[in-house]
């Protein structure tokens, strides 16, 4: 069960790796001044002025009954194909929402903000709002794989399979120590570390002191259908794991095990 787990975890952080790759490329093609909608729907909108405008909100805060605003930008230039309801304007940051009616057709649009008393320079940006009829053409109109299969943005699914990701190595590693104490109580452990010399491989295996192994004790390898395939002799003892040695041609591979002789599995 915990190799089922793990392997969930390892997919899901793969997954994670591909939507940071796709969040950051996107970022890159995806323009800053390009809002998309279906018409029908509304949608959060953001941008900058090219200058101050008087009355703006100068900290950030609960907004007083008075300020509107609304009073303060306008659209340039007006259309009839969205609404736009400004929510905040924050020095020269402003916040919105657009409205796209149901009736309205297919289109790319391009308009600037700017303060109601002023005249949009030609430093101001321009902002472009493509509309769609339909979740199909709307999704085929991004740069990201993730929103044009999936529908789902892709710093959405980085964070989802990472809390998902490492939920999975938690529940995984919690079900390997379990199994791992039922081994050892059986008298089998796992090698956490099999490493190899230059005449000999070294042997670091999941039984100690306090699961009878003593110095000088040989005990028996294991391969991963628990079958006895070589012996070993603890040459270096501690509480919870123990150190041997084997001649290079002895048959052993990680994922092996080492029990005392007359255990259970043995």
């Amino acid at each position: 069960m915990s190799r089922l787990f793990h392997g969930i975890a390892i997919t899901t952080l793969a997954i994670m790796v591909l939507a940071f790759i796709d969040t950051s490329i996107s970022g890159l093609l995806e323009s800053d001044t390009l809002f998309r909608a279906m018409r029908g729907s509304s949608i959060p909108v953001s941008g900058l002025l090219d200058k101050d405008v008087e009355g703006a909100q100068t900290t950030s805060g609960f907004v007083s009954e008075r300020y509107d605003p609304n009073t303060l930008l306008l659209v340039d230039p007006a259309s009839h194909a969205f609404v736009m309801n400004f929510v905040e304007v924050k020095g020269r940051i402003w916040r919105g929402v657009i409205s796209i009616p149901e009736t309205q057709e297919p289109v790319e649009l391009r308009f600037r903000v700017h303060g109601r008393y002023d005249q949009p320079s030609e430093e101001a940006e321009t902002y472009s709002l493509r509309i769609f009829a339909d979740q199909a053409s709307y999704r085929a109109d991004f740069r990201s794989p993730f929103m044009r299969y999936t529908g789902l943005k892709s710093w959405t699914v980085a964070l989802v399979m990472l809390v998902v990701g490492l939920t999975m190595l938690g529940v995984s590693f919690i079900l390997s120590g379990r199994a791992e104490v039922r081994r050892q109580a059986l008298g089998i452990g796992s090698i956490y570390k099999l490493a190899r010399h230059d005449e000999h491989w070294e042997v670091i295996f999941g039984l100690g002191s306090k699961h009878g192994v003593r110095e000088g004790d040989r005990l028996l390898v294991l391969n991963a259908s628990r079958s006895p395939v070589a012996d070993l002799v603890a040459q270096k003892v501690r509480a919870d794991f123990s150190i041997a040695q084997l001649t290079l041609d002895a048959k052993i591979e990680p994922g092996y095990f080492v029990a005392r002789k007359g255990s259970a599995q043995a």
